[in-house]
């Protein structure tokens, strides 16, 4: 809806300015209206929304000279139109002088409407100039402003290249001063940059303005100045142009890049560093087990020698079948024993790469491992010293992930700590229960009735290097422990008094258990096949062979690999049984030649090294499947199974040692 017309009417006949609005109305304008007849009501009157003033020449007490005084006293920019019956053209033009903007005679109202609405027009295309020299001015005065301050650099130049203008920040940058303006461009910029300033003279022609870019200038000395222009092209063909100088910005970017690098390389440092200590603390951990290593295989190899050298000595023995047996019974069992020694000091100090995989492992057996492991430490050496260790356990089913390499060092070390906090003997207990507060976590508890500690070394115990132990000590142990729980998303917990003893809580995730496949309890023979033996130590290739025939197999045997490769040429074997570290040539070599030949018979490489290529998922070309020494009769039996008949299930005792082969 149109906004009603607001007026002001200074007339004194109230018959007449009726007349005035009656016309107003016919020509379409919906009129709100005020008359006035007095200067006291004029001024009342006055306010910035009126459209517009329409006033008789001469009132009573009142005219409209002295209204057109009034109103440009005021300030506001309303129209004013005389409307009078008796004025004579000299007043009209007089007072049109006098800020009038028109004239209607009453006796011809008709030409109001047309005054009012060109009056009206005229006012806002006045009002509308005023704003606009206003803005005009107040942008005159912001840009002069920030051309003469310190913040950016500001400059005028031609498509010529030559800087007209400049302000004195840009020219304080670049060493010059106002007397040598104009300025060369071209000149003042390195050969390295004319090249990207030529693109964005382009970007100018085509768009009036450029993207930001950097660039340098040369000061006055020749040396380059690092900014971030910005520019636009103006009406008259003239580029405005704003220059940051980066110069702090690229000399802190530079720090961060020196002390970036320094960063680095300290934290190289740290972590060889780090490993080293970490290698010598495992070693520390092997050291302390050396001993009753020795002492267990001083142990292993007594009945083996002994009972051995019985059966050698006397002959006679042979004719007693049931000691014969009993003794060979002792020799496998503590073979068996040694093997097992081997096996588990290899677990716990395998490399860290192989260490480093994630499986899901059995925590209880991790425990009951390592206190077999440890038990040199805690058994046979305190009893020849008349120490006496307790060794308790409470152990629940848990499954955990991670490296089970690490969690039996952090075993190691919680143990050894125990132990060295019990100098004249004592209880260890170790437990293994759900976290009562979280689920999904389980809580492995190691608990001495040692020594103690202090609130001071309680506070410091996880602290690399910090040990009570002097020159026995590395001070690393717990911290260890602490970074493979931390790994493994556990906490610790240490609750320690002295004279109370301390109990360690090691608070683990756990994941569901893994659900074992039936197996069957033992591995029955397959059927007899015609095998190859190849291994360059004789009591191993008879000792493979006679497992070999005891199984109805059909056995030919080689010393090296040239030989067996004359014998696969030469005749038609289903398996062939390979050692890897062999003189002339390698068991990996001797497998991709052989498998060249008879692509279609299996190879299984039975190696010192099985177990170490296994935990790293190494399968030479060639190769079925890998397989650990020493080896049993069950577990031969079980790899030749694998190799030769995939879906034979076999029993854990075999699997331990051999693994599923690789696919064909």
């Amino acid at each position: 809806m149109k906004a009603p017309l607001r007026v002001l009417i200074v007339e004194d006949v109230p018959t007449d300015a009726e007349l005035m609005c009656a016309q107003l109305r016919r020509e379409g304008h919906s009129v709100d209206w005020t008359r006035v007849d007095t200067e006291s009501a004029y001024r009342a009157a006055l306010n910035p929304r009126l459209d517009v003033i329409l006033s008789d020449c001469s009132l009573p007490s009142f005219s409209a000279s002295h209204a057109l005084q009034i109103l440009g006293d005021s300030g506001l920019d309303v129209p004013l139109i005389l409307v009078s019956g008796t004025i004579g053209e000299e007043a009209a033009t007089e007072l049109m002088r006098q800020g009038a903007v028109d004239y209607v005679l009453k006796d011809k109202p008709s030409r109001l409407g047309m005054a009012v609405s060109r009056a009206m027009a005229e006012a806002a295309s006045h009002r509308d100039r005023a704003r606009a020299v206003d803005d005009l001015r107040l942008a005159e005065a912001r840009f002069r402003g920030l051309f003469e301050s310190s913040v950016i650099g500001i400059m005028v130049a031609d498509p010529a290249g030559q800087i007209l203008e400049a302000n004195s920040y840009f020219l304080s940058m670049v060493g010059r001063s106002p007397t040598e303006l104009p300025l060369d461009w071209v000149a003042m910029t390195p050969k390295k940059f004319i090249s990207r300033d030529r693109e964005v003279l382009k970007e100018l022609e085509l768009y009036g303005r450029a993207r930001p870019w950097e660039k340098e200038f040369l000061d006055r000395d020749g040396n380059g100045v690092p900014t971030l222009m910005g520019s636009a092209k103006l009406a008259d063909g003239t580029l405005v142009c704003f220059a940051v100088d980066l110069t702090p910005i690229k000399a802190v970017q530079a720090n961060l890049e020196h002390a970036k690098s320094q960063l680095e390389g300290a934290i190289n440092q740290l972590k060889q560093a780090q490993d080293v200590v970490i290698a010598e603390e495992r070693l520390h951990a092997l050291g302390q087990m050396a001993a009753g290593i020795t002492h267990d295989f001083n142990n292993y190899l007594s009945p083996i020698i002994g009972l051995s050298e019985l059966i050698l000595t006397r002959p006679q023995l042979i004719d007693d079948h049931e000691k014969v047996l009993k003794f060979l019974r002792a020799i496998h069992q503590a073979g068996l024993d040694a093997a097992l020694v081997v096996r588990r000091l290899r677990e716990y100090y395998q490399a860290p790469d192989t260490a480093g995989t994630l499986e899901v492992i059995d925590l209880k057996q991790v425990v009951e491992q390592t206190i077999e492991l440890t038990q040199s430490r805690w058994g046979d050496q305190s009893m020849s010293t008349d120490m006496r260790y307790r060794i308790a356990t409470n152990l629940i089913d848990a499954s955990v992930t991670g490296p089970a390499s690490d969690l039996r060092q952090m075993l190691v070390n919680l143990i050894f700590n125990a132990l060295d906090a019990m100098p004249n003997g004592g209880d260890l207990t170790l437990t293994i229960e759900r976290d009562a507060n979280r689920n999904g976590f389980v809580n492995l508890e190691v608990k001495d009735t040692g020594v103690g500690m202090t609130a001071e070394v309680r506070k410091r115990c996880l602290e690399p290097f910090f040990t009570t132990k002097g020159a026995a000590g590395t001070g690393l142990g717990l911290a260890t422990t602490y970074g493979i729980v931390k790994r493994h998303h556990g906490e610790i917990q240490i609750e320690s008094e002295p004279g109370h003893g301390t109990r360690v809580i090691v608070a683990l995730p756990t994941v569901p258990t893994r659900r074992v496949s039936p197996m069957l309890k033992e591995v029955r023979p397959g059927p007899a096949m015609h095998i190859l033996v190849i291994d360059d130590e004789e009591a191993v290739r008879h000792a493979i062979a006679e497992y070999l025939l005891v199984d109805g197999h059909d056995v030919d045997l080689a010393d090296g690999p040239s030989v067996g490769l004359r014998k696969i040429n030469d005749g038609k074997y289903d398996l062939i049984i390979t050692d890897r570290a062999m003189p002339e040539m390698s068991g990996d070599q001797l497998a991709v030649k052989a498998k060249r030949m008879a692509p279609h018979v299996p190879i299984l490489m039975l190696t010192g090294f099985g177990e170490l290529m296994n935990a790293a998922g190494e399968q030479p070309d060639g190769v079925d499947a890998v397989v650990g020494k020493p080896i049993t009769l069950d577990a031969l039996r079980a790899a030749i199974a694998l190799v030769t008949a995939p879906g034979l299930q076999v029993p854990d005792s075999a699997r331990a040692t051999t693994p599923v082969p690789a696919p064909a």
